[in-house]
């Protein structure tokens, strides 16, 4: 079953729901998004097929993967300028 909050921004969860990724960021009109994970992440596959389902709706995706655990300052405003440098309209 997949449930959906409905706030800012919306959070879906359940089992299948990340299949969903694509769909809901082409509702929302992206049309660039970054996707930010860590390194871990990567090396599971989830984050190519995330970034592949956001692909399928004709969204541009740049990543950003310097991220830790309860990263500090200074790297939130690091990601933060990225996005602002890549002029993307969503973040995942």
């Amino acid at each position: 079953m997949i449930h959906e909050i409905q706030g800012t921004p919306p959070i879906l969860f359940g089992v299948g729901s990340s299949e969903q990724t694509g769909k809901k960021a082409k509702e929302l009109g992206c049309k660039k998004v970054l996707c930010v994970f860590g390194k871990n992440v990567k090396k599971t596959g989830f984050a190519d097929r995330i970034m592949d389902l956001i692909k399928e709706e004709g969204i541009a995706v740049v990543t950003y993967n310097e991220v830790v655990p309860d990263p500090p300052d200074d790297m939130i405003e690091k990601g933060a300028a990225f996005a602002r440098s890549e002029k993307v309209d969503g973040i995942i």
